[in-house]
Order: C-alpha cells, then sequence, then structure tokens
C-alpha cells in the first residue's frame, strides 16, 4: 500500500451533498504544484464529518489530504 500527504489548492468551491441513505458527502478538486512546474489536478471525496468541514472552504484556499 502507498501513503501520500497530497497538499494544493481548491480549483472550485467544494458542494456539500447528501447520498441516498442520507449521509452527507462533498466532492473536490485540487490543483496541486509539480516538481517541474507544471500542475496535476487531483479530484477526491469525503463523507460524514468531514465532508462538512471541507465544505465550508472555498475555491482557493489550500488544502492537505493525507491517504
Amino acid at each position: 500500500m502507498i501513503d501520500a500527504l497530497i497538499t494544493g489548492k481548491l480549483l472550485r468551491d467544494p458542494a456539500l451533498k447528501t447520498g441516498s441513505s442520507g449521509k452527507p458527502y462533498c466532492n473536490f478538486l485540487l490543483s496541486v504544484p509539480t516538481n517541474d512546474g507544471e500542475y496535476t489536478l487531483v479530484s477526491g471525496i469525503a463523507f460524514g464529518d468531514v465532508a462538512g468541514r471541507l465544505a465550508k472552504l472555498q475555491k482557493g484556499d489550500a488544502l492537505s489530504v493525507a491517504g
């Protein structure tokens, strides 16, 4: 298994949604700089309490994701 720490800036405001089970989730899109000066797009999804906290962020805010 590979663990990673990814840090970037949000490309759009995360939107809090509710799944069919009634539990909250939030999709996000990060722009992550690479060593060669380019950028990589990384999409992710958060669930539950983390989704609620993530939804308070705005486009341009820095975000680090570990997993």
